[in-house]
C-alpha cells in the first residue's frame, strides 16, 4: 500500500468480499446442522455420567440401567435410538468392582442435498461399584 498516493492504494475487490461472504456463510450453515449432534451427545453422556454417580443405580442389573437411561433420552427429545435394531450403541459391563459404559455410535447428518456428514462418536465411562 503506497500512503503517499492514494491513487495506488488497493484493498479487497468487490468479488473477493462476496466470496469471503459466501465461504463464511457456507461454513457457519454446516456448523450449524452439525451442532445437533454434538449437543446430544453432551446430553447423552451426561445422562450416562448421572447413572454413574447414583450409587442405588448401579447396583441395579444391566437391563434395569438400560430402561432408565432410554427413559431420560425420552425426557431429552433423543430419539435416535429407539427400536430394537438400535440398542447396540451402549455397551454395559462389570469388572473387578468397576462398571463399564461403553458409547459408540454415529450420526449421519444431510448437508445438501445429497451430501452428508458422517459424525462419529466413540467414549467409554466407568465408575467404581460400591
Amino acid at each position: 500500500m503506497n500512503a503517499k498516493n492514494p491513487r495506488y492504494q488497493s484493498g479487497a475487490s468487490i468479488l473477493l468480499i462476496i466470496l469471503m461472504i459466501g465461504l463464511g456463510a457456507g461454513i457457519f450453515s454446516v456448523g450449524m446442522k452439525l451442532y445437533p449432534s454434538y449437543t446430544d451427545h453432551k446430553v447423552i453422556v451426561g445422562i450416562l455420567n448421572e447413572v454413574l454417580l447414583n450409587k442405588d443405580m448401579v447396583v441395579q442389573s444391566n437391563r434395569s440401567i438400560r430402561t432408565t437411561i432410554n427413559r431420560r433420552l425420552t425426557i431429552n427429545s433423543i430419539y435416535k435410538f429407539r427400536g430394537k435394531d438400535k440398542e447396540d450403541w451402549l455397551t454395559i459391563s462389570r469388572d473387578k468392582g468397576f462398571i463399564f459404559f461403553k458409547v459408540k455410535y454415529q450420526d449421519q447428518v444431510p448437508i445438501y442435498y445429497n451430501v452428508d456428514a458422517l459424525v462419529k462418536f466413540d467414549e467409554s465411562l466407568q465408575a467404581k461399584l460400591p
